[in-house]
């Protein structure tokens, strides 16, 4: 993502945020009479000033996600923040795990994106309706399975897998939710935790094919060193001068007559089928080799 596009779209979900705030009335900034004088808040106060400083930045590949993804994440861990406010801020932290702000080398990805998991996880808010109540809930299933599936997702810790796929689980789980919830929010939740394992399992399935094909390629190198060093012996231990000599020994005393040349072309012959019959002994083998292995970490995969 550009600069450009990366500002712009941080400072949209910034102005969402701090308009839902506004409609609130324990975070309204509109004094009732005209000399009271109210106390700024420290929540509107930091997203303001991450308002002024987001155009400032010119290198989003060297900055630390963590400067605007703190905000969000105070947000929805607060006690005393309303439902909008909450889903306001749950929408904006899924638009931003969407872009491209969160790459595999981005500046400590492996922290923000553990710490968007555990945040979401501990999210809690003021009842406002049981209608509002369950879409915010729907938006915090939406953010942990996004959190998972995006690219970012391959950082996160085993423990924080747990807790979304559990998270994910809890809150659609027919038994523990409000009786007030319909069954969307049960679907949505059983959808989004199977669309999760799957994420996990294809990424592993990717790994496992990586390093079987890495392991390949380093028996090969292997191997061709190995028959690079046995050709190598053979030629400096026998040298052109011994190999005539022993040719022309080994005619004397079969008492062939014949000449010295024909006797070193039909040996040369013999080594030639010798040499292909060994090659072809050796592939069989690395091929026997390679199905031994795919057997054993096929067993390993399903035990």
């Amino acid at each position: 993502m550009s600069y450009n596009s990366s500002a712009l779209l941080l400072n949209h979900e910034i102005a969402s945020v701090i308009t839902a705030m506004r409609h609130s009335s324990k975070w309204a900034v509109v004094p009732r009479y005209y000399e009271e004088q109210l106390e700024p808040n420290k929540s509107l106060e930091t997203f303001k000033a991450l308002r002024v400083q987001t155009f400032r930045w010119k290198d989003w590949k060297i900055l630390d996600p963590m400067i605007y993804f703190d905000p969000f994440l105070n947000l929805i861990t607060a006690k005393d923040v309303s439902g909008p406010i909450t889903g306001a801020a749950t929408v904006s932290l899924h638009k931003l795990l969407a872009s491209n702000l969160l790459t595999l080398d981005t500046f400590n990805v492996d922290e923000v994106i553990n710490r968007v998991v555990e945040d979401v996880t501990q999210c809690k808010f003021e009842t406002f309706s049981p209608v509002q109540d369950e879409i915010i809930l729907l938006n915090i299933v939406q953010v942990l399975g996004l959190a998972v599936q995006c690219e970012a997702g391959r950082r996160l810790t085993d423990e924080s897998v747990c807790k979304a796929i559990q998270a994910s689980f809890m809150l659609g789980d027919p038994v523990t939710k409000p009786k007030e919830h319909g069954e969307t929010m049960s679907y949505f939740s059983r959808r989004m935790c199977s669309s999760i394992i799957e994420t996990i399992f294809r990424r592993f399935g990717e790994q496992l094919a990586l390093e079987y094909d890495s392991e390949a390629v380093r028996e090969e190198e292997e191997a061709a060193t190995r028959e690079n060093v046995d050709e190598t012996k053979i030629a400096t231990s026998r040298t052109p001068t011994a190999m005539m000599t022993e040719l022309v020994i080994r005619a004397k005393a079969k008492g062939d007559k014949g000449d010295v040349g024909v006797i070193v072309k039909e040996k040369k012959e013999e080594e030639e089928k010798k040499g292909e019959e060994e090659d072809r002994e050796s592939e069989m083998k690395k091929n026997e080799m390679k199905k031994n292995e795919m057997k054993k970490k096929n067993m390993q995969f399903w035990n």
